[in-house]
């Protein structure tokens, strides 16, 4: 399994400081999305959403899976 950062995705600044998760976390949320190639342009695009439409501060997940 690969790990992506942010930097290697190409993610926007968040538009306010993040807040750290809580460790241990009681729950764990996940977004699936398949996609046959694009993983990048996918989540930024994900990313514009969230920001752009929801006027939300940064991408609303912690973790997203691309198998």
């Amino acid at each position: 399994m690969d790990i992506i950062t942010r930097a290697e995705w190409g993610a926007r600044p968040p538009k306010t400081p993040p807040v750290p998760i809580a460790t241990p976390s009681p729950e764990l949320w996940l977004h699936h999305t398949a996609s046959a190639s694009g993983y990048s342009s996918r989540v930024r695009a994900i990313q514009d959403f969230h920001m752009d439409v929801r006027g939300w501060s940064d991408i609303a997940y912690s973790f997203l899976v691309n198998h």
